[in-house]
């Protein structure tokens, strides 16, 4: 398969899982039309550049679950250059094996071992196994007083989120999934957007990530993984990775996007999210400037650009 065409299939593997499942659910349409992942994976023939070793110089990535293993398979047929610093601190088990398809059951232990770590097992399929941090973060000291360009905000425990919009970066992204069956990708630039805390705010509720309730023949029900779900976010995220490599990730103010996989045909929903009134999460311009001030991307920040 030549570059060119790793995107496409990519986007076209996705919709295709999703059309399986679906017809597992008794539904028989197919989707309609030809869609662009560059476009969010909008009905369109919008093009991209040609695919290519992602750098974006140095990456932290916290999370490698559902969406963070798909983010790094899905960049594993592209390449990555520059530094990333990916942090999980849980093994493997053999429940994640249905939805986080990076993984294998060796990776949990079976039959016989010791379950993998999720960041070492990522960073290595990368072939990057000095850039794991088997810890939660914030228990790594090297890698909260780490200096990055871009932070990927892929986990939710412990208030984390919170934590990396603490760091102040230029650029934060991140990736979910939604219990109504869409996969959503959030963005989060200094200047343009809102904060995470505004975004997700704490307290909210945490829902069972990309499961669905399924009808047995027997009549039985019973959770089952959407693998479609967090694949297709963390397929979002790394799309818009390139964007941001190409610089075209500021290109249109919408910052949310959702798209819903409740059928075979995809649907996309875009939408402009702004801080709550008085929020005070980022700081104020001449504070981000020295906080985040090798930042590779810190000229995207425009309040900072008119300072420098």
């Amino acid at each position: 398969m030549t570059r060119p065409a790793i995107w496409g299939a990519l986007l076209a593997a996705g919709l295709g899982a999703n059309v399986g499942l679906h017809r597992l659910r008794g539904m028989r349409e197919l989707p309609a039309g030809i869609f662009s992942l560059w476009d969010y994976g909008r009905a369109g023939d919008s093009q991209g550049p040609r695919a290519a070793p992602l750098d974006i110089g140095r990456v932290l990535q916290v999370g490698a679950g559902a969406v963070g293993c798909a983010l790094d398979f899905f960049l594993s047929f592209l390449g990555i250059g520059g530094q990333w610093q990916i942090v999980d601190g849980d093994q493997v088990d053999v429940t994640n094996l249905n939805r986080q398809f990076l993984f294998i059951a060796r990776d949990a232990g079976f039959p016989a071992g010791q379950p993998a770590n999720k960041a070492s097992r990522v960073a290595a399929l990368l072939g990057l196994p000095a850039g794991a941090s088997p810890a939660m973060y914030g228990d790594d000291l090297a890698v909260v007083n780490g200096s990055y360009d871009v932070v990927l905000a892929l986990a939710n425990d412990n208030g984390v989120r919170s934590f990396l919009q603490g760091r102040q970066p230029t650029i934060l992204l991140h990736a979910t999934t939604s219990p109504n069956w869409q996969a959503q990708l959030h963005r989060h630039a200094a200047g343009h957007d809102d904060c995470i805390d505004c975004r997700l705010p704490a307290g909210t509720p945490r829902f069972t990530c990309a499961t669905e309730d399924v009808e047995t023949d027997t009549g039985e029900h019973f959770d089952a993984a959407v693998p479609p779900l967090s694949g297709m976010a963390g397929l979002l995220l790394a799309a818009e990775l390139a964007k941001l490599q190409a610089g075209a990730l500021l290109e249109t103010p919408h910052n949310y996007t959702a798209v819903e996989l409740f059928g075979p045909q995809p649907v996309v929903r875009r939408y402009v999210r702004k801080c709550r009134e008085g929020c005070r999460v980022r700081l104020p311009a001449a504070t981000r400037a020295v906080v985040d001030a090798d930042s590779r991307f810190r000229h995207l920040d425009p309040e900072i650009a008119v300072r420098d």
